[in-house]
């Protein structure tokens, strides 16, 4: 009796967690398209319909490294970054090739980490968290709420993101995928934001371009501030 007693309370947990029990699954991700302002609402207030944010997203975020790293997408996109990091010091004529081989190898160590697993977590994601509080503070009462909104709203945008990635196999070069992925988005933030936080159209609008117009400056100005190291590096052992 007590065995049996265990094995549905395990079950129940699992169902839970997995997000069976309910059609959680499901619910989660045609509220998160359609309407994604009651779903994180409705997370806020208690309710049970739904996945929570912290399980949608880094279950996602697993399942996106997965898929990317067996389909070779991942591999491709990294590839193709570090053969223009390559070509655009290659032309350097102050520059001899095993200091371009260095900067290079540098770079890719850089791009490793920020595009790995574990850079998202460490990295991207308290960065744009932070950056929702300091944008949209003003809309919403408490930081948990921004939180919530984050994790959601990335998780979806991490959904779309790896099925798009399937249309490499279709023959669709990796920037032309990056640039849909990047569009749509940039799109779907405004429409979530609008309907959580409230927002009319152009406020939506106004504060979701600037939300991603201060993410890519920073990162621009974080791999500009990796370069003048490794410039500094360089300066270093000539000297």
């Amino acid at each position: 009796m007590e065995e049996k007693k265990s094995s549905g309370e395990f079950r129940e947990l699992a169902e839970e967690f997995t997000g069976l029990e309910g059609n959680k699954v499901l619910n989660t991700l045609k509220g998160l398209t359609f309407r994604p302002g009651i779903v994180i609402s409705n997370h806020l207030k208690g309710g049970n319909r739904f996945l929570s944010p912290v399980i949608y997203f880094f279950a996602l975020l697993t399942i996106q490294f997965f898929v990317l790293s067996l389909t070779g997408f991942l591999d491709r996109v990294f590839e193709v970054q570090m053969a223009r990091i390559s070509e655009a010091f290659g032309g350097d004529e102050s520059l001899e090739e095993d200091q371009v081989s260095r900067i290079v190898e540098q770079f890719g160590g850089f791009l490793t980490f920020i595009m790995s697993e574990i850079g998202q977590k460490l990295v991207i994601l308290p960065f744009s968290l932070a950056l929702i509080w300091l944008i949209y503070r003003g809309r919403k009462a408490g930081f948990k709420s921004h939180v919530w909104f984050g994790l959601y709203t990335f998780g979806h945008i991490i959904l779309i993101s790896t099925l798009l990635a399937f249309l490499w196999d279709a023959g669709i070069s990796p920037d032309v995928i990056q640039y849909m992925t990047m569009i749509i988005a940039v799109f779907y933030w405004i429409f979530a934001s609008g309907q959580f936080y409230q927002l009319s159209r152009w406020k939506a609008i106004g504060l979701g371009l600037l939300y991603y117009l201060l993410y890519f400056l920073f990162f621009s100005l974080v791999g500009g501030l990796f370069g003048i190291y490794i410039g500094f590096q360089l300066a270093s052992d000539m000297g």
